[in-house]
Formats: structure tokens, sequence, C-alpha cells
């Protein structure tokens, strides 16, 4: 729900609010997920929510690009936070503000699949060729040693912030959050 990380793994900032927009229009339309007797899904939302690995502002500041903009804290107010802290602004964090955000502008009753199943593929966590900007530095564990330099010398990855999948610690948070907003019907 952050427009910034949006920005950086999605490549629209605005796919917060447009998400937002859609899911809401749709659920206004089709009203909570509706099932037979027999359990089957008749009609209605369901919300479908995909767990993304944690990172922290420390991670998002190691760029002076990335870093320059403000970011807004994982409470869900538009308070720029302090770049000397390990405030919480991926994974869990994001995904306790659209838990809340469901509970509130849906209802209690919506249904929410929370879904572990991310794994890194694509670009994610692969060398940085060059080719494309690279918004976060490389950190301590996030190198690549070696290459085809012959140096030896370490290579930034690209999204090394979420170049692992996520763990079950971080998929039982968001399931805490959902249950903490008030969501019940979850899967």
């Amino acid at each position: 729900w952050n427009p910034e990380t949006a920005r950086r793994h999605l490549k629209a900032a605005d796919y917060p609010s447009v998400a937002r927009a859609a899911i809401a229009e749709m659920h206004r339309q089709v009203g909570p997920l509706c099932f037979t007797g027999d359990g089957v899904a008749r009609r209605g939302l369901l919300l479908r929510h995909l767990v993304m690995p944690d990172f922290t502002t420390s991670d998002l500041r190691r760029n002076s690009s990335f870093a320059a903009r403000p970011i807004s804290s994982s409470s869900g107010n538009d308070d720029p936070v302090g770049y000397t802290s390990e405030v919480p602004v991926g994974g869990v964090a994001e995904g306790a503000r659209i838990m809340e955000w469901a509970a509130s502008a849906l209802g209690r009753d919506t249904y929410v699949h929370i879904m572990e199943q991310y794994r890194p593929d694509s670009h994610v966590g692969k060398p940085d060729d060059g080719r494309r900007p690279q918004r976060l530095g490389a950190g301590p564990g996030k190198e690549e040693a070696g290459g085809n330099d012959g140096g030896g010398a370490a290579r930034r990855v690209r999204y090394a912030e979420i170049a692992r999948p996520s763990s079950t610690k971080e998929i039982e948070a968001v399931r805490a959050a959902a249950v903490r907003s008030g969501l019940f019907r979850l899967e």
C-alpha cells in the first residue's frame, strides 16, 4: 500500500490507489463471497494477498535515488519516516495495512486468501547487468561474488530486498494482522 514500494517492485506508484478503487468497485458490484450448501463459491469477492518478504527503511536508503523520496510509515499515516531507524515498510507491514483496509473499507466478512507461495524468479536476485537502473544497492548478504569480470569483485543483485521466499513467520504475522483487523473469513 506504499507508492514507493509499488514504484520499485511494480513500476507503478499508483498501483495501491488503483487497486483499492478496483477492489472496492468489485465488492460494490458483487458483495462478500457466498457459497452453495456444498461449499462451492457462488458469487462475491475473494481477496487474494500474496505475502512478500519483509524489508526495512535501511534496505531502501542504500540507494539515494530511492531513499531521496519520503516513505510513508507502516502505521498508515503519510508522515515520512526517519531514515536512521529500522522501520518495516514491506512484507508484513504492507500486508497489515492491506488487511486493515479490507476490514474497514469492505467489511470484516470479506473472504481473504493469504497466499504463501511467493518465490523469487525472473529478475529478482539476479546479477545487475548494468542495463537497468539499480534502485537499491547490494548490502551485506545481498552481494554475489565473482562473475565474468575475472576480478572476483562483488556485484549488485536486482531487487535484493525480496530475493528470498516469504518465511512462515511473515505469513503468520500477516494472518495475525488480519485477525486483529477483525477479518474472520481467512484461508
